[in-house]
């Protein structure tokens, strides 16, 4: 099952990696994203952990929550796990290999 929400996709995964590093709430929310203009996309809710394990995040939920962003309507999410992703793009017209594949900011 994946939900998303402009450039973030959550999929949701039986169980959480090993070796996982846990991410502290930023003014009551945990921020999964944020946009170019500063703009946030963010869990709220009951019972929410967020963790990251090289550069990916995962949302481990026992109740229902919320993925919110300023420019979208809220997702509800159902209990469970799930790993946070960023949508890319690729820019054929890049000169530089390391610039042709980026993460979309909304």
């Amino acid at each position: 099952m994946q939900l998303v929400q402009g450039d973030v996709v959550l999929t949701k995964v039986r169980k959480l990696p090993i070796g996982l590093n846990k991410v502290e709430q930023q003014g009551g929310r945990y921020i999964v994203a944020r946009g170019e203009s500063g703009n946030t996309h963010a869990i709220e809710g009951e019972e929410i952990e967020l963790y990251e394990k090289d550069g990916v995040l995962y949302i481990k939920s026992e109740q229902p929550c919320c993925l919110k962003h300023e420019e979208h309507k809220p997702i509800e999410i159902e209990p469970g796990i799930y790993r946070v992703r960023r949508v890319r793009e690729y820019d054929v017209f890049a000169v530089e290999d390391k610039k042709r594949i980026r993460q979309v900011r909304d």
